[in-house]
């Protein structure tokens, strides 16, 4: 009865494991998608700024 239960933990574990890798990449791969939207717009602020400056 014992080996079961060992077998479980381990499997939920793994489970556990593979949830927060997952949740890391999403993070990752959206903090990199923010900031890339982020510095996109901050790129156009500044050139639409350039723009009416030179009007």
């Amino acid at each position: 009865m014992i080996k079961p239960q060992i077998d479980q933990h381990s499997l939920t574990s793994l489970l556990v494991i593979f949830a927060v890798n997952q949740m890391m990449i999403i993070k990752i791969y959206f903090l990199f998608h923010l900031g890339y939207n982020i510095l996109k717009n901050v790129r156009s602020v500044y050139l639409f700024k350039s723009i009416k400056i030179n009007l």
